[in-house]
């Protein structure tokens, strides 16, 4: 078997793997909901020590790579 028959066995093999998913419901669910924004925070703390911020309890939810 050549290496171009091998990559679209694998391919074959995720798209079954991935429609079998899809049949189960969403795939891959997105329910993360974004409710800050990294510059603002870092507009907001940035120039604060750990000693500052931490007995504030903050709690931020950032999305990203």
């Amino acid at each position: 078997m050549s290496n171009n028959d091998d990559e679209n066995q694998i391919i074959a093999e995720r798209r079954a793997r991935l429609a079998e998913l899809r049949k189960r419901g969403a795939a891959f669910p997105n329910d993360f909901a974004r409710e800050h924004l990294a510059a603002d925070l870092h507009k907001a703390w940035g120039g604060k020590s750990n000693e500052e911020i931490e007995p504030k309890h903050l709690v931020a939810a950032v999305a990203g790579r």
